[in-house]
């Protein structure tokens, strides 16, 4: 699923268009059969964490925090603002939502939503670049 957040004014390829050429352009991604860690859901992150500022919870951050609205925190504390996980994590035991979404038969990850930010970079040129996350 692609989620764009923004687009210029006047872009220069149509967004029909950019569906069309995605599929034939994107990485493949192959992942470890016996790698426990997996592509994760930003999303599902965020109901583990806590925004904090000098390693103290930030007041007035909208909760539950979500994606969207995560932006609330920019005026909160700014730059400042990072996340920490509300429950300790210890290397020997990670809880299950550190090891992401584990792919269906047909390879897709399901639950675990993957990005792609694309840039009209200049005359005929269009930079597209594709994201993943892991917990």
């Amino acid at each position: 699923m692609l989620r764009f957040l923004s687009m210029s004014a006047r872009p220069r390829i149509i967004i029909r268009d950019l569906a069309l050429l995605t599929p034939t352009t994107a990485p493949l991604v192959y992942l470890y059969s016996t790698d426990p860690y997996r592509p994760s859901s930003f999303g599902d992150q965020l109901n583990h964490t806590v925004p904090e500022v000098n390693f103290t919870a930030v007041s007035g951050a909208p909760s539950p925090l979500t994606l969207d609205n995560l932006d609330a925190l920019n005026a909160l504390g700014n730059t400042s603002v990072y996340l920490t996980a509300t429950d300790y994590i210890n290397v020997n035991d990670n809880p299950a939502w550190t090891k992401g979404v584990t792919p269906s038969a047909s390879g897709e990850t399901e639950g675990a939503v993957s990005c792609a930010i694309i840039v009209n970079a200049h005359d005929d040129v269009v930079d597209v670049f594709y994201m993943y996350f892991y917990a």
